[in-house]
């Protein structure tokens, strides 16, 4: 059955309960554990569906808690004698907690750890605001720095782990979605920066949204947000002055192929302009070279599909 954010958002009265038969609302859910566990129906209904609250004396007073215990060694006590319901061995249990020896604590084991850390909302975010930075940095570069490119898949991929451990608003996710893929666009149209600023835009507001608002108290810190987007600004002027000092220099962003040496398969009359062969490609290129086949050229420009080579 698929967990309901609207009971999740009360657990910290309902616990981890069961279904009993084929529950299809949140109320006959709560109804049926009341029922079960002989509590108080009538108020357990008002728990989720009006968030009621209730000191610990009403609680245990209105019969929606067996008891209070201050301390292990109390719960110990007020536990001994009850029988509870096994479903493993389908019958009931007597608990003998009184003459108890030491408790057997179950700590977390290291990736249990690793992803209690990651669910953090403000964690998950940062990650995947880091993934959508260095793949905006992998695809300016013309994808050839490669790092960047696999930090920002790895991130990207934590990331969407620990928001999957979250109730998680779709909308949200589809604008912080957004956000990043204007980002990337920013780099292949010449939009003057308004794309940009639209993507942080539709980050923050994704990132506000992006938690569920039945998951209680769990969302998005403003003091983790403004500093992302903070980030994530200064790396993209970085990133536009550095596209911009290339495009001054070679007349391209950060186009691989400046730069690298090929041969001159072919050349057509004049010597000038023919095929150069680089990295398992042929290209068209002209030179003011005179160039023979068999000889290497260094790439000096691009356009289009046409490269200009100087003789090495």
């Amino acid at each position: 059955m698929a967990r309901d954010p609207n009971i999740e958002a009360h657990q910290q009265w309902l616990g981890y309960v069961q279904p009993v038969g084929l529950v299809v609302s949140p109320h006959a859910l709560v109804r049926a554990q009341a029922l079960l566990r002989k509590r108080n129906v009538e108020l357990s209904e008002k728990v989720v569906t009006k968030s009621v609250s209730l000191t610990v004396d009403e609680a245990v007073k209105e019969n929606l808690v067996n008891f209070v215990a201050a301390s292990e060694a109390e719960l110990l006590r007020a536990l001994d004698g009850r029988k509870i319901w096994i479903e493993k061995v389908r019958a009931d249990v007597t608990l003998s907690t009184r003459s108890a020896g030491e408790l057997a604590r179950l700590e977390m084991s290291v990736g249990q750890k690793f992803l209690h850390f990651i669910a953090d909302p403000n964690i998950s975010t940062m990650l995947i605001a880091l993934a959508g930075v260095a793949i905006y940095a992998e695809v300016s570069s013309g994808f050839t720095l490669i790092i960047p490119g696999l930090v920002g898949v790895f991130c990207a991929l934590l990331g969407g782990v620990g928001l999957s451990m979250l109730p998680i608003n779709l909308g949200g996710v589809f604008l912080f979605g957004l956000g990043l893929a204007l980002l990337v666009a920013e780099v292949f149209v010449t939009s003057f920066g308004l794309l940009f600023l639209g993507g942080l835009a539709s980050i923050f507001i994704g990132a506000l949204f992006l938690i569920d608002p039945s998951g209680g108290s769990i969302r998005v810190s403003m003091t983790v947000l403004l500093p992302i987007l903070g980030g994530v600004g200064i790396v993209g002027l970085i990133v536009a002055w550095l596209l911009n000092k290339e495009r001054a220099v070679h007349g391209a962003p950060f186009d691989p192929i400046l730069g690298q040496s090929g041969r001159v398969e072919a050349v057509e009359p004049g010597a000038r302009s023919g095929s150069l062969f680089i990295h398992g490609e042929l290209w068209a290129f002209q030179s003011e070279d005179s160039l023979q086949p068999g000889d290497h050229a260094v790439v000096v420009s691009r356009h289009n599909l046409k490269l200009k080579v100087k003789k090495r």
